[in-house]
């Protein structure tokens, strides 16, 4: 029998003897929350080629329309969660690929009325190769995912080696691994002219220890396919306890048991503060402890994993920390941020997706109120980045801290806006154009020139004085330098928090914002999806989208809204908008 769980066997064949060197990365810190915990390092592997989907907690009010008769009168949207392990190998490419289209291929496919009707979930775009062919990716990956409805039901859907498992007192699989030597395996890639070849293990043609991949294109032709095998609607009992997904690096040195186990172990300990079990990071958590294990054991893979608390577990809260303490053992924190792109969206993409990381590594590492000024403050344009990638596109930026609903600091760079408002509109951002005296100053001190066309211009081309990206105008003066408003208490007059792209101040003053946000708390007696109706899913967001737009801006536009401890208890419509 095939030890497939010993050694360290890549996915992919790699006569190179390159030294291994354990490159422990903090992925893990991205994107956990309270339904869903989850840890991904590279561990020893020359590169990270795992991907974690983690969306938790998506309500579909279509969801009515496909719910048994019984129910449709009690549920007018199901709560829904969707989790995946993407275990890539030569390269991350189809691991990227898959992450990106999941949520996609979801809400397109399964909303549109087939999700309680279809066993086929998954079973077509996202795990085809059609993306793959077109871009000639000669990479891989498994995919693990699974489908949770109401917390109730779960649906999986599993190709490759990558685990599903519930933890019920005992490790129950709800995923069969597609190893090559499988007999129905074996069989598929020797009808098709392909061929086992058993080196340290089963390899597809000598090449690929598993027999379904996404990706992997120069071998399809030889049996390797994407098509998942299904685990269809099972119920969920108050005996299942956590939902675990992992990829096969933890497997390389646990057993599934052993991950269950572990769980087990650390909702044991008692009287024992959870942060001191297992002293791995401050931010810990079961994933944490899973990955930390299986490095400590020996595997080599990447390693990633998904550990999801359900009912019966989720109250025990054996995990969460004393709430009779009478010192703050961990700090609320919302990161709001608004980037406004020009020229193309490539600097604002990448000012969106840095910026979380960059604030995690630097803030949670030791020196939050000490240090967070200085995160905000530097390194926002990763000019390097911008360089090497020839960015012609800009992007400005409004970015919006939150320390446990009490204080706040705020950076910005161009012309978006953060607006605190407090009966009367305050402005906390002063817009970066090219004729305030002090840009000005700075254009001309280094060779720039304004020019003033129809509005003021850096060279008669940007409108901003400062921006993430704009490559060619940094010799000009054109910075990404932000201004701060340090840290400022939040008050019981502050009510809202707006922060929003240029594009809604075509139209409206900051003054105005402020008062649609009153307007619309001030209908007396009217259920407050009556009193704008824009969209199913109104918020004041969309209300000020919806009067900028009818008030004539015509550029894209954003805009966040807060509500503020004294609002939050309104109850009002509060959200986020983007057009």
């Amino acid at each position: 029998m095939t030890a497939y769980n010993s050694g360290g066997a890549p996915a992919v064949l790699d006569t190179t003897s390159d030294c291994a060197n354990h490159h422990f990365m903090v992925d893990f810190l991205k994107k956990s929350t309270k339904g869903c915990e989850f840890a991904s390092v590279q561990g020893y592997r020359k590169y990270q080629e795992d991907r974690v989907t983690c969306d938790i907690d998506i309500r579909l009010p279509l969801f009515g329309n496909l719910l048994p008769d019984a129910e449709k009168d009690v549920k007018s949207e199901a709560k829904v969660d969707l989790l995946a392990v993407f275990d890539g190998h030569g390269g991350s490419e189809a691991s990227q690929m898959a992450k990106q289209d999941l949520l996609d291929y979801f809400l397109v496919h399964v909303i549109a009325g087939a999700l309680k009707k279809s066993s086929n979930f998954d079973n077509q775009d996202v795990l085809s190769t059609a993306e793959a062919v077109e871009k000639h990716y000669s990479a891989g990956s498994t995919a693990s995912v699974v489908l949770l409805l109401n917390d109730e039901e779960l649906m999986v859907s599993n190709v490759g080696d990558s685990k599903v498992i519930l933890c019920a007192g005992y490790a129950e699989e709800l995923t069969s691994d597609h190893h090559p030597d499988r007999d129905d395996e074996r069989a598929r890639i020797e009808s098709v002219g392909g061929y086992v070849l058993d080196w340290d293990i089963p390899r597809v043609n000598g090449i690929l220890a598993v027999s379904r991949a996404i990706g992997d294109v120069s071998l399809k032709r030889y049996g390797v396919i994407a098509e998942p095998e299904m685990v269809g609607w099972r119920n969920i009992t108050v005996k299942d306890r956590y939902l675990v997904v992992a990829s096969d690096g933890i497997f390389e040195s646990l057993t599934p048991e052993n991950v269950c186990q572990l769980i087990e172990d650390a909702n044991v300990q008692e009287n024992v503060n959870p942060f001191d079990k297992v002293p791995f990071l401050p931010s810990y958590s079961l994933a944490h402890y899973i990955v930390k294990t299986a490095l400590e054991k020996g595997s080599t893979d990447n390693l990633s994993v998904i550990v999801v608390p359900l009912a019966q577990a989720a109250s025990d809260q054996t995990m969460l920390p004393d709430a009779e303490k009478d010192v703050k053992s961990e700090a609320k924190v919302d990161l709001l941020a608004v980037f406004d792109g020009h020229g193309g969206s490539e600097a604002s993409e990448m000012a969106k997706q840095n910026l979380l990381d960059y604030f995690l590594v630097h803030v949670i590492a030791g020196c939050f109120k000490h240090c967070s000024r200085m995160v905000m403050y530097k390194r926002w344009d990763r000019g390097r980045e911008a360089v090497e990638k020839h960015y012609s596109a800009g992007s400005t930026a409004s970015v919006v801290l939150l320390l446990n609903d009490e204080e706040l600091m705020v950076a910005n760079v161009g012309d978006s806006k953060v607006i605190l408002c407090a009966g009367y509109a305050e402005e906390l951002t002063s817009d970066h154009h090219p004729d305030r005296d002090d840009e000005r100053a700075r254009i001309e001190s280094v060779g720039g020139y304004v020019l003033d066309w129809d509005i003021p211009r850096v060279n008669g081309i940007l409108a901003v004085s400062r921006a993430i990206g704009d490559v060619s105008l940094k010799r000009y003066g054109v910075i990404a330098e932000p201004e701060m408003v340090g840290w400022r208490n939040i008050t019981v007059k502050d009510r809202y928090l707006v922060v929003a792209s240029d594009g809604i101040f075509e139209s409206l003053t900051p003054e105005n914002v402020c008062q649609l946000i009153e307007d619309a708390n001030v209908q007396e007696n009217v259920n407050p999806y009556d009193k704008v109706p824009f969209l199913p899913s109104y918020s004041l967001a969309h209300y000020i989208v919806k009067t900028a737009l009818e008030k004539g801006s015509t550029d894209n536009l954003s805009v966040i809204v807060v509500p503020l401890a004294q609002a939050a208890s309104d109850q009002t419509m509060v959200g986020k908008d983007e057009l």
